[in-house]
């Protein structure tokens, strides 16, 4: 993904704090492993940028601390932020028309 609203080269305490400070931020979980997350990073990405939001891609390999914080153990997921807090999850099967619904109902 080339959209990155966060950065992750800081401590995790660091990155949840960015995250927490955003009014509205879509994350995409994910490993370099996983042949889905591959599939589904695009897709989400198109999201984001259709409704105008921030995205973050976070590699659970290398941000174990972020993913174990948001109790995400299974790639991909998909989160929906606003303020911080979660407004929705998506896991393993990704439900993009209701991601979309949300995004649109929050919007400003």
């Amino acid at each position: 993904m080339s959209i990155q609203a966060v950065n992750l080269d800081q401590p995790a305490e660091l990155i949840e704090a960015e995250i927490s400070a955003l009014p509205k931020l879509l994350i995409h979980f994910s490993a370099p492993s996983c042949n889905v997350c591959t599939a589904v990073g695009p897709r989400v990405e198109a999201l984001a940028e259709e409704h105008g939001w921030p995205i973050v891609d976070i590699n659970v390999e290398t941000h174990m601390e972020v993913a174990a914080q948001r109790l995400v153990f299974t790639v991909p997921t998909i989160l929906v932020l606003a303020e911080g807090k979660e407004m929705l999850r998506e896991s393993r099967f990704i439900a993009y028309d209701k991601i979309d619904r949300i995004m649109g109902l929050m919007a400003d």
